[in-house]
């Protein structure tokens, strides 16, 4: 699943606090629910990616999990 968080408010969070926010509500269907996938990497015009790898996929269907991009907010 491909997740793009964009910020749309002055207050939105920033992308740790996000990415933290949305791993504790899907890690009990991680395979290794207790490991906070720590290392994002750096995309195209200052997004930050991470790789949320959850239960197995079927066999022959590859990985399954959330790849979660989040935009930089604007600086003012």
């Amino acid at each position: 699943m491909d997740v793009v968080a964009c910020p749309w408010t002055d207050d939105a969070a920033d992308a740790d606090t996000l990415a933290r926010a949305l791993w504790e509500r899907v890690k009990w269907l991680a395979s290794r629910h207790d490991e906070w996938p720590v290392k994002s990497d750096m995309r195209a015009h200052g997004r930050r990616t991470w790789f949320f790898p959850l239960l197995q996929a079927p066999p022959n269907e590859g990985r399954s999990g959330i790849d979660l991009s989040i935009m930089p907010r604007a600086e003012a």
